[in-house]
């Protein structure tokens, strides 16, 4: 009998020795082509919001090659394992509809450079989700690349809080009481931090039931028995809570605070009933100190004391090991001697907690200050009439976008009132704008199926510990959605990594099987061999080579057109033109590249290359055909060709597309009475008087636009006012002298006069006024405007001749 127990035993023993976890095996089985993978996915996750949060294109070509690169080694690993199948399931093809559309509607673009580059950052998302989707088999995984996301926005919180007090410099990191970090925008930082923070508050719950103990980490020292059983793991989860919350709270986005109250709920009502009360004590306790430390350190840091906003930030920290030793000792003991009271406690800290609320809420409606602010919708009004002017374009062109970047190029074409926005403030707003129709449905079903997948896994989860996954992921990427609705914030492509990780992560844990007990595999049979299918690699070795080679090209590019910019800039034209010449090969299709070309050919002086000047600001003008700045560099070149007409009709472009842009009817008004003049010069009067008198028009342009603008639009008009600005009144009085109005001129140039601050203007103004008073039979203020010019500039005596000659049309 003995004998029998003994040998049941062995085998027990036998068995539990043969059986892994699916996490053990896929650690296990894993090459290492596939864990160099996997942590270079991880690289990419944390270093990417220290770029600037990838929001600038040259940073994205090379995030653009990298991922390429690790899409290969993934293929790769997965093909000396013979699996072959590229898409297992819906996200996957999804996702590749993307950069499909980007493509599709990159044919119809109206700023063809912005086009290509959104087509690579496109692409680049594509790459992270498909590499994660195959990287990630178990909870493990997913694990352990949210952790890197989590580690990455303490790192960021950090960051704000060292470039404000100037332990670090971060441009633009912190401005006006506000965090920017290294996003150098507060609301994708607040978004980033918010998706971090859920993911701390599970990384917290989850370490709680961890068996490390402190004397493990530190076996050398010698520790009271309470301090060497202490797990440290939720302390350093809570700390970083703390950092991360602070610098979400101080970077005061309106839109961050709503969504976070909006989703948090949602957090608590899915989670497990165990885990609601352990969630909402620990997010009380860090809020407690960090709403508090993070508004005294900005007002530390305003007041120029450092070391007291640190020390606000310590006192935090200190309350926080504090608070989370107070758990330790209540789930240890303390819990237990109370556990008859747990109601009774329960309800005590909720109507705690309400009464806090209705404090802050009395405290901020006593407060003008705070009351404003809360209650100021200028912002909100701005985000919605962008919206609706995205709406607007959308119906322009429903079937085919207008290209990546087109709201960018194009929004000021359909606004009703000036305000400077070059992102839409609704993702998904911008997304119609670009893609139109095809891209809106593309991002309804993306929405639904991650929604859907994760629906099932949450409800099909056996283990708790997937579920609680699931249920992070899911938060976290609704978080970070639902602000993008109202922002732009995944423009910033840092950002939207982590959302495009978060639905991969979805898309693997719907291929894997939960971490429970399996046996061991066995080896393949003989019969069951799969042979190595080399077109499969091929074709993937292709596609990463192009990929890798797309973003070299553009990348290299940007390089060299930095390059000519800096040459320029010294004074070395002809450097500075061979540098752009080689950009403009590398990436044709970028507009800037080309007018800055047209400008440097400009600058030579020669006439073959004033040609060639006009030929790439031609160019420039079809890449970019909503860009003002575009056709004023059109029309001058093609002034200094004496090309009439075609000069008029590129100033009318440019405010044709521009319509609510001063600085465009100064360049028209100026256009125009530079062709009269020049007209008149050449005795052409017929022809000369046509432009001088729609010179004289420009005002009644302006004055059509502001006779229809409501009185809220004129409260929230942004930027110069549509009116006649002292040099436009200069152009306009020269206009109004030329055609013999003397009276109407008088005013015009005394108004430019007193209202010019440029020396030179000034004294062509002056100019002007004494012709006039000169005319009204007024010969010595004539004289005393005259000397009052030369004043300025000695060489404005000849000038004042030479003006003198010109006819005047009657």
């Amino acid at each position: 009998m003995a004998k029998k127990a003994k040998q049941t035993k062995k085998t027990a023993t036998a068995q539990q020795a043969s059986t892994v976890t699916t996490s053990d095996t896929a650690a296990a089985q894993r090459p290492l082509v596939l864990s160099i993978a996997f942590w270079g996915l991880a690289a990419l996750l944390f270093i990417t919001p220290f770029f600037r949060g990838l929001f600038f294109a040259e940073e994205q070509y090379r995030a653009l090659i990298f991922a390429a690169v690790l899409f290969w080694l993934v293929f790769f690993g997965r093909w000396t394992q013979r699996r072959y199948k590229a898409f297992e399931h819906p996200l996957d093809y999804l996702m590749l509809g993307l950069p499909a559309v980007y493509i599709y509607s990159a044919f119809f673009a109206v700023n063809t450079g912005l086009a290509v580059t959104e087509v690579a950052k496109n692409i680049l998302y594509f790459l992270a989700f498909w590499v994660t989707v195959r990287l990630v088999r178990s909870d493990k995984d997913a694990n352990q690349l949210l952790k890197v996301v989590y580690c990455a926005a303490v790192a960021v919180a950090l960051a704000g809080l060292a470039t404000a007090t100037g332990i670090i410099h971060i441009k633009d990191g912190f401005l006006s009481g506000r965090f920017y970090s290294s996003f150098q925008y507060p609301n994708a930082l607040a978004s980033y931090l918010m998706a971090g923070f859920f993911l701390g508050i599970y990384f917290w719950n989850s370490a709680g039931r961890s068996s490390a103990r402190l004397q493990e980490w530190l076996p050398f020292a010698k520790l009271p028995e309470w301090l060497a059983k202490t797990n440290p793991w939720p302390y350093l989860f809570a700390l970083g809570n703390f950092i991360v919350l602070t610098v979400f709270v101080g970077a005061k986005s309106n839109g961050g605070f709503l969504v976070f109250i909006l989703i948090l709920p949602l957090f608590f009502i899915f989670s497990a009933r165990t885990d609601r009360i352990p969630y909402f004590w620990h997010l009380v306790l860090t809020a407690i100190p960090s709403a508090p430390a993070a508004f005294l350190f900005i007002r530390s840091v305003e007041a120029k004391s450092p070391e007291i906003a640190w020390l606000w930030v310590l006192l935090g920290l200190l309350v926080i090991v504090g608070s989370q030793a107070l758990t330790d000792w209540w789930n240890r003991s303390l819990g237990q001697r109370f556990k008859a009271y747990r109601k009774a406690i329960i309800a005590s800290v909720a109507g705690a907690c309400m009464l806090a609320a209705v404090g802050v809420g009395i405290w901020v409606a006593s407060n003008e200050s705070i009351k404003s602010q809360v209650l100021d919708l200028t912002n909100a009004k701005y985000r919605i009439d962008s919206i609706t002017d995205a709406f607007e374009m959308f119906t322009a062109r429903p079937l085919t976008g207008w290209g990546g970047g087109g709201w960018q190029e194009a929004y000021q074409a359909f606004q009703n009132y000036h305000f400077i926005t070059r992102q839409a403030h609704g993702h998904y707003a911008q997304i119609g704008v670009e893609t139109g129709i095809a891209g809106i449905v593309l991002f309804v079903a993306l929405w639904g199926v991650f929604l859907w997948a994760n629906h099932r896994l949450y409800h099909g989860a056996k283990d708790a510990g997937r579920k609680a996954l699931v249920l992070v992921v899911t938060v976290a990427g609704a978080a970070i959605g639902v602000h993008a609705s109202i922002d732009f914030n995944l423009s910033l492509a840092a950002l939207a990594l982590v959302l495009w990780v978060l639905f991969g992560i979805t898309a693997a844990l719907s291929l894997v099987k939960e971490p429970v007990t399996e046996a061991a595999p066995r080896k393949r049979k003989e019969s069951s061999y799969v042979p190595l299918n080399s077109t499969a690699l091929v074709t993937a070795s292709v596609a990463a080579f192009i990929i890798i080679s797309f973003g070299t090209t553009l990348a290299t590019a940007s390089s060299l057109a930095q390059q000519g910019y800096t040459k320029l800039r010294s004074g070395d034209i002809n450097g500075g033109i061979v540098a752009l010449q080689k950009a403009c090969a590398y990436n044709p299709f970028e507009g800037s590249y080309h007018a800055a070309l047209a400008q440097a050919y400009q600058a030579t002086g020669s006439k073959d290359d004033l040609s060639k000047a006009v030929e790439e600001a031609k160019l420039a003008a079809q890449m970019s055909s909503y860009t003002p700045a575009r056709y004023q560099l059109l029309a001058n070149l093609l002034a200094a060709q004496g090309k009439t007409e075609d000069v008029a009709k590129y100033a009318e472009k440019a405010v044709g597309v521009a319509p609510l842009d001063l600085k465009q009817y100064d360049f028209l008004a100026r256009t125009y009475f530079s062709l009269g003049y020049s007209l008149l010069n050449d005795d052409q009067k017929d022809r000369a008087r046509v432009y001088l008198e729609k010179a004289l028009e420009v005002p009644s342009s302006m004055e059509k636009i502001n006779n229809r603008l409501t009185a809220e639009e004129k409260r929230l008009w942004q930027g110069e006012k549509l009116e006649p600005t002292p040099e436009m009144k200069l152009n306009l009085g020269a206009a109004s002298y030329l055609l013999g109005k003397f009276d109407q001129a008088g005013g015009l140039l005394d108004e430019a006069v007193k209202g010019i601050g440029n020396d030179n203007s000034k004294a062509q103004a002056m100019l002007w006024l004494a012709l006039v008073k000169e005319k009204q039979g007024k010969q010595a203020e004539a004289n005393a405007l005259v000397e009052e010019a030369k004043k300025l500039n000695p060489d404005f005596e000849q000038i004042y001749d030479i003006l003198k000659g010109l006819p005047v049309i009657e």
